[in-house]
């Protein structure tokens, strides 16, 4: 069963927890949420680690957004000397 498939079947049971006891704040759905936490912080730490993998492997791809910004900003006001 992958993390996926686990995350959806305690997402799953806790709803149907949650229904059958009446509350959200019952020990038990409390305990499958904190199982289902600890299942989607995992998920989100492996997608962050192949997001910084991939932007290590490829460095000259990043680029300051206030670059490109000042780049854009003065071409215009070049262009805007010879048109306006």
């Amino acid at each position: 069963m992958t993390t996926r498939e686990m995350i959806e079947a305690l997402r799953v049971e806790m709803m149907m927890m949650a229904e059958e006891r009446g509350s959200l704040l019952h020990p038990d759905v409390i305990r499958i949420s904190q199982k289902l936490d600890v299942l989607i912080g995992q998920v989100q730490q492996a997608h962050f680690q192949a997001y910084r993998a991939k932007l290590m492997r490829n460095k000259w791809l990043i680029r300051p957004l206030w670059a490109s910004f000042y780049r854009y900003k003065s071409r215009a006001a070049r262009l805007s000397r010879y048109y306006f």
